[in-house]
């Protein structure tokens, strides 16, 4: 599949981004934010979730919400017509007592019932797991946030634990685009336990949009019919989902 491409069967969905300017560590600008779109054009990416970080312990729900709608809101201004479909979402940092938050529900993406969580980069302990079931059982889709990364997501035991739960694993596509991690990239999509892929993609010039760099991976037949379903998994996922359009 050349960059541009698109198949009947499937559509590339952009599960994971930084791309809502001026709200995060990811774009720093419209102008940004539109070269970054630009990028994702020419790859073939048709429907991107906008995630920019929330910190429990920085603001209340409420304030990250209303400063994500200024952003999106300057992020219309400078929209074509050819860009992806953008839904809205958060990368939700983990913080205890999360599963039991009143107002967790509002961070999901784009009024589903899905929910990007990042976890801590240091040990894992056992009530971080009790929650995540915790808001499994309350009825969310919780998605772990490129799994790839926390020492914690390398062990198969834990990956294991966390699908037992109930709960989705987010790969990065740098974690099949790395020479150094393209082997345990393959071997987890194999086992099956990778649910969605995201850019991660965090400005224009470092940390950029590489979703549609899949394509040119020395895949299997095989291997590319699975990660052809993981985007369409993430298409059905977003069939209902709000779009930035239904901000005002």
């Amino acid at each position: 599949m050349k960059t541009g491409e698109q198949t009947e069967s499937f559509v590339l969905c952009d599960f994971h981004t930084h791309l809502l300017p001026e709200t995060d560590d990811g774009s720093r600008s419209c102008d940004e934010s539109r070269e970054m779109l630009r990028i994702m054009r020419e790859q073939g990416v048709q429907r991107v979730i906008l995630t920019p970080h929330y910190y429990a312990w920085r603001e209340y729900p409420e304030a990250f919400l209303e400063r994500r709608t200024k952003a999106v809101k300057k992020l219309k201004t400078v929209l074509s017509s050819d860009d992806p479909i953008l839904h809205i979402g958060a990368e939700v940092a983990y913080f205890p007592g999360i599963g039991h938050s009143d107002e967790i529900e509002k961070l999901c993406i784009g009024g589903t019932d899905c929910l990007l969580l990042e976890m801590p980069f240091e040990r894992w302990h056992e009530e971080q797991f009790e929650d995540i079931e915790t808001l499994i059982r309350r009825g969310l889709t919780v998605v772990i946030a490129h799994i790839e990364r926390y020492p914690e997501g390398k062990k198969r035991k834990i990956r294991n634990r966390l699908r037992a739960l109930g709960a989705h694993l987010q790969c990065n596509a740098g974690f099949f685009l790395s020479g150094a991690t393209f082997r345990h990239a393959r071997k987890w999509l194999a086992h099956g336990e990778i649910s969605f892929i995201g850019s991660d993609c965090h400005r224009s010039d470092t940390r950029t949009p590489n979703l549609g760099e899949l394509w040119h991976l020395s895949l299997k037949p095989k291997e590319r019919e699975r990660v052809s379903h993981l985007f369409r998994q993430t298409e059905r996922l977003l069939c209902n989902a709000k779009t930035i359009d239904d901000i005002v």
